[in-house]
């Protein structure tokens, strides 16, 4: 819940999930959304849009380690290109990637991708970041798993610093 407006009312701000771009928990995604094509996407974000919703909320992960595909499935999207694909199709509502693991990403990459898409949203670009819990996606994509908070803390600064 946010404070808005110069009377001080108080408004509540909701946010939802894109059905399709994660099948978590794997195995129970209903029928209708492992078969959700392009259109069906659009559809979902603009009726988001129409009714209101503060943000859309996009899922990722890199990599998907045979050991955690049984509990959080295979099909898992790159959050950027999703939320981009989104802003496009939608005039008002956030594209808010959540969560992103910030280790996996070059900050300087990241930063430059995220600014653009924000800037081409017309600023309805939100970020959410996380360090992690899957070891073997860090092993996967060469990162030290030990390392991943004080990384996403180097990279945050980095990113910072790039958008200032």
């Amino acid at each position: 819940m946010n404070r808005a407006g110069a009377q001080g009312s108080t408004r509540m701000r909701f946010s939802v999930g894109m059905p399709g771009l994660d099948r978590y928990p794997a195995g129970r995604a209903p029928a209708w959304v492992t078969e959700m094509r392009a259109e069906d996407f659009q559809t979902v974000a603009r009726t988001a849009d129409e009714l209101g919703y503060h943000a859309v909320n996009i899922p990722e992960h890199i990599v998907m380690t045979d050991d955690l595909v049984g509990a959080m499935g295979s099909h898992w999207p790159h959050a950027l290109t999703a939320m981009a694909f989104i802003a496009g199709a939608t005039s008002n509502i956030r594209v808010n990637a959540c969560v992103i693991v910030l280790p996996y990403h070059d900050p300087i990459v990241l930063a430059k991708a995220a600014a653009t898409l924000d800037v081409m949203s017309g600023g309805r670009l939100m970020l959410t970041f996380g360090v992690g819990h899957a070891a073997h996606e860090f092993e996967a994509l060469g990162v030290p798993f030990h390392r991943r908070g004080r990384i996403a803390d180097e990279y945050l600064e980095a990113m910072t610093a790039l958008w200032t």
